[in-house]
């Protein structure tokens, strides 16, 4: 049985064409409810969800600026322990590739 060829490229190349706007893992010492709010508020950042202790923040454009969230919540009183792009698995990565069809 013959397929399509749905991409060709390398891995990192194939999670810029699947991946709709920059995401970022950003970790808070203490206050994750409190810093959703600030984080909120920010009109370049479209969704925000908290796991634990950790914002998962959406970018509203391809201009990512995780600086100026970093600074936001640090002006506030808030302390990062970690920040990290969010990078999709190969297999997240094909499922949104071939929207969850197979042959």
């Amino acid at each position: 049985e013959r397929g399509k060829l749905q991409f060709a490229g390398t891995p990192g190349e194939l999670h810029k064409a699947v991946q709709v706007r920059p995401t970022i893992l950003l970790t808070v010492r203490d206050t994750p409810a409190e810093s959703l709010v600030v984080v909120r508020e920010l009109d370049f950042v479209d969704e925000v969800r908290l796991e634990g202790n950790t914002l998962e923040i959406v970018f509203a454009n391809e201009t990512r600026d995780a600086g100026d969230v970093v600074q936001a919540l640090v002006e506030r009183g808030h302390r990062i322990l970690s920040v990290r792009d969010k990078v999709l698995d190969l297999e997240t990565c094909f499922m949104l590739l071939t929207k969850g069809q197979v042959a």
